[in-house]
């Protein structure tokens, strides 16, 4: 459920970065700025730190509901941080799609692609018995999250 609630909002969080990059580069805008002087890595650093702060909202409401219920702030602080870092590897990825694809639907099956694959990966694989599988689990963001939170569990509550 906590995966749920947090991962929601940033899959439509990363689609909306995908959709809003590739037709900003289909109105020609994005050609306009390069004209203009702007660097490529200034003009994807604008759309990382919008998008990232745009979507960073709702994990800082979530950790803060989260923090509230368990009464830790500690473990408000902790989601914090691992949602953070798992809502900029994703909004990296999306802003990845959105300039590949000249069409706005391309890039938005390819992100919804992405996670469905994401999704069953982490319902179907068992990292403790394939090890290929295992180094593809490694990238996925929920993967990542879940470990993370099963290793932070187990320190906490070691009897």
């Amino acid at each position: 459920i906590l995966m749920f609630l947090y991962m929601f909002p940033i899959v439509f969080f990363t689609i909306q970065t995908a959709i809003e990059v590739t037709q900003e580069a289909n109105s020609l805008i994005k050609d306009y700025l390069l004209s203009m002087g702007m660097s490529r890595i200034l003009y994807f650093l604008h759309h990382f730190i919008f998008h990232f702060l745009k979507s960073w909202i709702s994990v800082l409401v979530n950790s803060f509901i989260i923090g509230v219920i368990i009464n830790s702030f500690w473990i408000c602080l902790y989601l914090l941080v691992l949602f953070t870092l798992a809502l900029s590897s994703w909004i990296s990825v999306s802003l990845l799609v959105g300039s590949l694809f000249k069409k706005p639907g391309n890039s938005v099956l390819l992100m919804i692609f992405l996670w469905i694959g994401v999704i069953v990966m982490f319902w179907t694989v068992n990292v403790r018995r394939t090890s290929f599988l295992s180094v593809l689990c490694a990238f996925n963001p929920l993967y990542f999250i879940y470990l993370t939170i099963e290793a932070k569990r187990e320190t906490d509550f070691r009897g």
